[in-house]
């Protein structure tokens, strides 16, 4: 090989060397190693959650009075539920753990007690109840009990002795699972809220079965043609003899006219608001026409219009606004109205019966004194689940 072709041979060799093989510096510089493509973890999406908004309109209900406290003596309470005005102005507590009805005077005083537990509801003689959860005063002074754990119906006379009962455990006509509210028609009609089967029971005053509707569910709007309910706790009749539920376990308000299609659906899950609800529970008309709401657990009650028919919001009384007292956290059950519109609600947590009047601009608010307090366990879900809450 002469020296031309070896040296034409050793520079053809360098290129192709630098090009097969290129410096691991050039390489870096010019071309870093690939990474992996990083790989999106997805996120589930969060239920869409409505929104609260506290209310600060117009008050046209301010605290009136207080009474009671936690025990067994006349004046005293033990998670008290029911409770109705008679036309003279008595109060009448279904004082349920118990066991008994209480009658005081419209300030509060006590005047008398019905019942004991059991299960005997003889003629002419004193009532035994098993959990009284609501009590209604017929205008010609007889008294009706919804003995709740006893499933019937009690009717008493004006001397709190027992007239006559019907009812028994079950979900056919003139039967009960846990009834609770009632209220009385144009037409001197009974009307049962049989919350346990979440539907309506009308009877004559006397406790012949007239009708029923209503099955439980969740998912009902105006133009349902059913009455769909969740163990519904209170229900109060309008004059035009429209009924105004507290479907608790749905954290709503429903009103149906007298053969129980529905009229309006409103309200959701929430702790204050115009339209929301956490424990809705009773519901009281008053002569002038308005729904009240008692709100169980938010410490409220919820006003409606119930005389032009489209039960718009009319307002809201809340108890850590009235009662100065930051320890105060009652948990309504009852509400009822006086000839006055003043309004009586139970309070299960602390054992009082809180009267509320209708608001004056030029009067001076009144402070509560305060009760005395009786822990409750905490629940967690009680609408849920397999059976149904006594409370």
């Amino acid at each position: 090989m002469n020296q031309k072709f070896f040296l034409h041979y050793l520079c053809v060799s360098f290129v192709l060397g630098v090009l097969a093989f290129p410096p691991p510096l050039w390489a870096r510089h010019h071309h870093p190693a690939p990474t992996d493509t990083p790989t999106e973890t997805p996120t589930a999406t969060p239920a869409p959650v409505p929104t609260t908004i506290p209310w600060n309109g117009k008050k046209i209900y301010t605290f009136d009075a207080m009474w009671g406290s936690k025990g067994s003596e006349l004046n005293q309470l033990n998670d008290p539920e029911g409770i109705a005005i008679a036309s003279d102005g008595r109060i009448f507590i279904a004082d349920t753990a118990n066991n008994r009805i209480l009658v005081w005077d419209q300030d509060g005083k006590p005047l008398d007690s019905f019942g004991s537990f059991g299960t005997r509801a003889d003629w002419r003689n004193p009532p035994q109840f098993n959990h009284p959860a609501a009590v209604f005063v017929y205008p010609s002074n007889q008294i009706y009990v919804s003995d709740t754990l006893n499933n019937r119906i009690v009717l008493l006379d004006d001397k709190g002795l027992v007239l006559s009962t019907w009812g028994a455990q079950g979900s056919g006509k003139s039967q009960f699972n846990q009834p609770r509210a009632l209220s009385q028609d144009h037409y001197g009609n009974i009307w049962v809220l049989d919350s346990g089967n979440s539907r309506v029971q009308v009877f004559s005053n006397l406790g012949v079965f007239n009708s029923t509707w209503g099955s439980f569910g969740t998912e009902a709007t105006a133009n349902t043609l059913t009455a769909i309910m969740n163990f519904p706790l209170g229900m109060a009749l309008n004059k035009i003899d429209q009924a105004i539920v507290a479907d608790t376990g749905n954290s709503r308000m429903e009103v149906f006219n007298n053969g129980g299609l529905p009229v309006t659906v409103q309200g959701w899950y929430g702790d204050d608001g115009p339209y929301v609800f956490r424990e809705p529970s009773a519901v009281a008309v008053t002569p002038s026409g308005i729904a009240a709401i008692a709100d169980g657990s938010s410490g409220r009650v919820v006003f409606y219009n119930s005389r032009n028919g489209d039960f718009e919001f009319l307002s809201e009384w809340r108890a850590k606004d009235d009662i100065l007292n930051s320890d105060f956290t009652p948990r309504f059950r009852g509400i009822a109205s006086d000839a006055q519109s003043r309004l009586y609600v139970t309070d299960t947590q602390d054992n009082v019966v809180i009267r509320l009047k209708p608001f004056k601009e030029s009067e001076t608010p009144v402070t509560a004194p305060p009760p005395t307090y009786t822990p409750t366990p905490v629940e967690v879900s009680p609408y849920g689940g397999v059976g149904y809450p006594i409370r």
